[in-house]
């Protein structure tokens, strides 16, 4: 019984944020965490760990774009959750 939200985040193709295109880099990550609803859509983005130049903004964007496989209660219904830190690489 229960579950946690649950997302396959290689799925994820988050676009490179035009602030950092000047930038010499060629991977950064960032940390979010996400109230999810009931119905697996982002309620909330909370960018934890933003290294700057957008990609904090760019991952947040994605992640409200992105449907989650919502939190289960212990009868196994669909509940709104927090959740747990997600890492989101880009790279290029």
């Amino acid at each position: 019984g229960g579950g946690a939200v649950q997302l396959d985040v290689a799925s994820w193709s988050c676009p490179w944020p035009a602030e950092a295109d000047a930038r010499q880099v060629d991977q950064e990550t960032v940390v979010l965490r996400v109230a999810v609803a009931a119905d697996g859509r982002a309620d909330r983005v909370d960018v934890l760990d933003d290294p700057g130049f957008g990609f904090g903004r760019a991952a947040r964007q994605c992640a409200l774009g992105t449907r989650f496989e919502p939190a289960r209660d212990p009868t196994g219904a669909p509940v709104a959750a927090l959740s747990p830190p997600i890492r989101v690489h880009f790279f290029r």
